[in-house]
């Protein structure tokens, strides 16, 4: 197949987002060691989940750059369930540390609470993060079971 106009667009926009990612993944630790002059275990254990959250994001952007470059061939091979999957996995460890983080944070802010109290709650971006997540894995589900029905068409051929 031929590239596309919103293929293009598309291909633009996420190595945008790798580039800004890269920047902050490589930034952020020199931001961070510059602020150690008051060493404590919380900026230590703050950095390290800023870390991930970035790289989280940051391998979610390189799957789907692979998954549209697949698409040149076809779309539906087992390499692209995989990064489906572990874009999946990446977008629950986020989903995870946005809850940890933005259940407390939705209490102080007065921000839109779902489901919650006094001391925190749940908020729209949290719903968002699962979503997406269980949307990668349905897609996973979704084209294994696309290159299984396209392998039994190629058979009866």
């Amino acid at each position: 197949m031929k590239a596309t106009f919103s293929k293009d667009i598309l291909n633009f926009i996420l190595y945008f987002l790798l580039l800004a990612l890269g920047m902050g993944f490589i930034g952020f630790p020199i931001m961070a060691l510059q602020k150690f002059n008051n060493f404590d275990l919380f900026s230590v254990f703050n950095a390290i989940i800023n870390l991930v959250y970035i790289l989280m994001y940051l391998t979610v952007v390189l799957c789907l750059i692979k998954i549209i470059s697949s698409t040149l061939v076809t779309p539906f091979i087992k390499e692209n369930v995989k990064r489906f999957k572990v874009m999946g996995c990446c977008l629950i460890v986020n989903t995870v540390f946005e809850c940890i983080i933005g259940y407390n944070a939705a209490a102080i802010s007065k921000s839109v609470t779902i489901i919650g109290s006094d001391s925190g709650g749940i908020t729209p971006p949290m719903i968002i993060c699962l979503v997406s997540a269980l949307m990668c894995f349905v897609m996973g589900e979704v084209f294994d079971k696309a290159i299984k029905i396209k392998n039994e068409s190629d058979l009866t051929i």
